[in-house]
């Protein structure tokens, strides 16, 4: 049988098709930005938040090497401590979206023959002539991205230790030189690229290590001692799994904390702050509400997802069955209404007590309508039925075009903030946007929005927002007749 294969093409360097230069100024602001989100959001993880914000920053130093990755993380300890969700915030804070990134089951690889689909098939195969074809080919690259003109890509290798020995093999030169060949001699450019490594090796030394950590409702902080130990018992395990020149090739590795009770009822916070979100982006317009958390409900939250483990991902789970489904029954019953706040605690027995309280809710820090912070005693029940009126009056012989202009006080937040009121006027206020226009290179920048709605929904917006220009530019517009 002789061979078809075509001969073998000569190897060229793929970049992206349109570079993009990343903005550089302000670096070391933008860092300490990613520092307190991340805080926020990873709880007791300063490790990881810190390999993080090195990835980040060594981004944006121009002085960087250009022939390898921008960064590798190596990302090691307990289950459910936060070891994959970091990149997923890197990215929410980079691109505006936790997706934005490329996720590699690496337990999807763990026989030779799956290797092709990570680095594509070798010349003369299948699909070898398809660079596309290969997980990590440069367009995969890009588009994991999710559309950000942000040139930072982030490629989460997951669970490194249950990928066959020929993926440790492929990454040594990827990690080293900065491009690998992909397919049919095709060099994918990686330069561009976080890679963050995360694994679970020496995971069964460290259950032997329970009997040191205990981990009950009533267990104490470890000591400084022990957590070397969990240090030392990781690395060991590394040394035994990996090639010492595999090891040799990451920039950080990171041990991730083990987490207790004071960390899971901060998490409880991050995850019911995230339900107050999907309160208002999910729901239709008029049926928004508040949720107050007592301490008794977050401790009975905590218990719950113990009995199933002690990861962030019990309390994640805990919050679904013993909160978000609970209130989603109450919403479907109406038994929650339009600006209720409801409390939630928890007393005996295995399900937590939500009490609905009506007109009685206040506009705080955490309000999710996002009124200017003046409005900080505003009734939000009256304020919610005003408006639920207002939306109610929209007739079409009732409506009038105005015209809004925004001047951006911090020409770096021009888009974040331009978003929000564009998006404010639309979802809160149940107002028409006709048009819109920027002057990006204006300084400071501009941002002018033409729009439809009645006098009370206008008038009700410039309540919360007086530092908007908003101006009439017609009278009523008659309804059309229909012929």
């Amino acid at each position: 049988m002789t061979s078809t294969a075509k001969a073998r093409t000569p190897r060229v360097r793929k970049t992206a098709s349109e570079p993009v230069l990343l903005n550089l100024t302000g670096a070391a602001e933008k860092v300490r930005e990613l520092q307190k989100f991340l805080d926020a959001n990873v709880i007791n993880q300063p490790g990881l938040n810190k390999a993080a914000c090195n990835a980040y920053a060594q981004a944006l130093n121009g002085l960087r090497e250009k022939t390898r990755p921008i960064y590798v993380v190596f990302a090691l300890g307990y289950k459910g401590t936060g070891k994959s969700l970091t990149p997923k915030k890197l990215a929410k804070f980079i691109h505006g979206n936790e997706k934005a990134l490329l996720m590699v089951n690496c337990g999807g690889y763990s026989e030779k023959h799956m290797v092709a689909r990570l680095s594509g098939s070798p010349p003369g195969y299948v699909k070898s002539d398809d660079p596309n074809a290969a997980k990590l080919s440069r367009e995969n690259i890009v588009k994991s991205r999710r559309g950000s003109k942000t040139p930072i890509s982030i490629v989460v290798l997951d669970e490194i230790e249950k990928a066959h020995e020929s993926v440790e093999n492929f990454l040594l030169s990827l990690m080293e030189e900065g491009d690998a060949d992909i397919g049919s001699n095709e060099a994918v450019d990686y330069s561009d690229v976080i890679f963050w490594i995360t694994g679970n090796v020496g995971a069964y030394d460290l259950e032997k290590l329970k009997k040191i950590f205990g981990f009950g409702p009533n267990q104490a902080k470890p000591d400084e001692k022990t957590q070397e130990e969990v240090q030392d018992t990781v690395k060991a395990a590394l040394a035994q799994r990996f090639k010492p020149e595999f090891i040799d090739r990451m920039d950080e590795i990171v041990v991730a904390n083990k987490l207790h009770r004071e960390h899971l009822l901060k998490i409880v916070d991050v995850q019911v702050d995230a339900l107050r979100g999907r309160i208002l982006s999910q729901l239709e317009r008029g049926m928004q509400f508040e949720v107050q958390m007592e301490a008794s409900a977050n401790k009975f939250i905590v218990d719950q997802a113990l009995k199933t483990g002690d990861s962030a991902r019990g309390i994640r789970r805990s919050v679904q069955t013993n909160l978000e489904r609970q209130l989603g029954a109450l919403l479907d019953a109406s038994e929650i209404t339009l600006g209720d706040r409801v409390i939630v605690s928890y007393e005996s027995g295995e399900f937590c007590t939500f009490k609905a309280l009506r007109g009685a809710a206040k506009i705080g820090e955490a309000e999710l309508i996002k009124v200017s912070p003046k409005a900080e005693d505003l009734d939000k029940l009256a304020f919610q039925r005003r408006l639920a009126k207002a939306i109610s009056d929209s007739g079409l012989d009732k409506k009038k075009i105005y015209q809004l202009k925004y001047v951006a006080s911090d020409s770096s937040k021009f888009h974040e903030e331009s978003g929000a009121i564009t998006s404010e006027l639309v979802r809160i206020y149940g107002c028409k946007v006709l048009k819109m226009s920027a002057e990006f290179l204006a300084d400071p920048a501009i941002y002018e929005l033409v729009f439809k709605g009645t006098e009370q929904q206008v008038e009700l917006f410039k309540s919360q927002n007086s530092e908007l220009d908003i101006v009439c530019l017609t009278d009523e517009i008659k309804p059309s007749k229909k012929k």
